[in-house]
């Protein structure tokens, strides 16, 4: 079958219609903080005033996250969460259009932790607040990422959200004694024929039990000349591939569970066995961090008895790699367009 581009963020970060004025739908940059100040900038028919309270948001956020760059890792999480606190507001002010400087934007988060909590059981909840009066970044935020909750207080347990993120996934599973749950989606084609639109991946690693149990979950794996592929079909209203097209069969794949990372020179993407925890890389990174920004302050035992155990290694990781994975994947989602650090930069 014919191959077609992969255009508009295609799978990961395909909108109906793109909130930035950028026409380049990939962008490689080098400093990501000019990128927002220009797209602040660019927003059409947007008031004065919300445009300098955005542009006083993003220099909040850039100076929060570059102190925490050099800052001892204890006071590293706090200021992270600032920034990414005030780049969320960004974000939902951006794309919900009658959010604007006069709203009281509030966390809408909590941490769950007792006396007695071990790691393994800590959780955050997320919090629904009256719209009207007061905006819950935590719930609008990760809705702008794609994710739904069943219900609030919505709960994401820590650990999960840990092992989850693909960045340090491995480590996670190491440090825990956990088998591995992700399979990396290689040779990656978009193909058309007819009115019919096929995305197809050979799923790295996986054997007839993976299978098996990818299967179980909803996803369309078969295995061909002894390889395994994983494949979805969307049926278009005619013959031209539109945005609608791209987006629709976005949809259908990330329902089925797709989760990703910036390597130096991509996105790489990836198909999971866990059944639950299924959310975006964006909010269990968002919460992960409110957790350990969270009981910086206000339990600092628990954090010390973390930092004193081998899960330093992993919280080590955490800090020094997902971060700036953030600032990027939220960028790329946010907007519809694939947003990817400079090769002439180190991520």
């Amino acid at each position: 079958m014919p191959q077609v581009p992969t255009l508009f963020g295609f799978p990961l970060f395909t909108t109906l219609k793109s909130v930035s004025s950028i026409k380049n739908q990939k962008l490689r940059i080098s400093d990501i903080w000019a990128l927002w100040e220009y797209m602040i900038m660019k927003q059409a028919n947007m008031k004065a005033t919300k445009r300098h309270f955005l542009q006083t948001l993003l220099e909040q956020a850039q100076y929060f996250y570059e102190t925490a760059v050099h800052a001892p890792m204890k006071s590293q999480p706090l200021l992270y969460y600032y920034s990414f606190l005030n780049f969320a507001k960004i974000i939902i002010a951006i794309k919900n259009v009658g959010f604007d400087e006069t709203k009281s934007y509030q966390h809408g988060i909590e941490t769950q932790v007792g006396s007695n909590t071990i790691f393994t059981d800590a959780a955050v909840s997320i919090k629904q607040l009256n719209p009207a009066c007061k905006i819950s970044v935590a719930k609008f935020f990760c809705e702008a990422m794609g994710d739904t909750f069943p219900g609030f207080p919505a709960y994401l347990n820590i650990a999960d959200c840990m092992k989850s993120c693909v960045a340090i996934h491995r480590t996670y599973c190491e440090i825990f004694k956990e088998a591995e749950m992700y399979y990396r989606l290689d040779n990656i084609a978009l193909e058309r024929n007819g009115r019919t639109l096929t995305y197809k991946a050979k799923v790295h690693r996986c054997n007839n039990a993976i299978q098996h149990q990818l299967n179980a979950l909803g996803y369309n794996i078969s295995k061909m000349n002894g390889e395994f592929y994983f494949q979805e079909s969307y049926t278009m209203p005619n013959y031209n591939v539109s945005r609608d097209s791209y987006y629709n069969l976005s949809q259908i794949l990330k329902n089925k569970g797709l989760w990703y990372y910036i390597s130096g020179d991509d996105f790489r993407g990836y198909v999971s066995t866990k059944p639950n925890n299924r959310y975006s890389m964006e909010t269990m990174i968002y919460c992960t961090m409110f957790f350990f920004g969270s009981i910086t302050r206000y339990h600092p035992y628990f954090f010390d008895s973390i930092l004193n155990k081998e899960q330093k290694w992993m919280v080590s990781e955490f800090l020094n790699t997902l971060p700036k994975q953030f600032l990027y994947l939220a960028t790329s989602k946010a907007t519809g367009i694939t947003v990817m650090k400079s090769r002439t930069a180190s991520l």
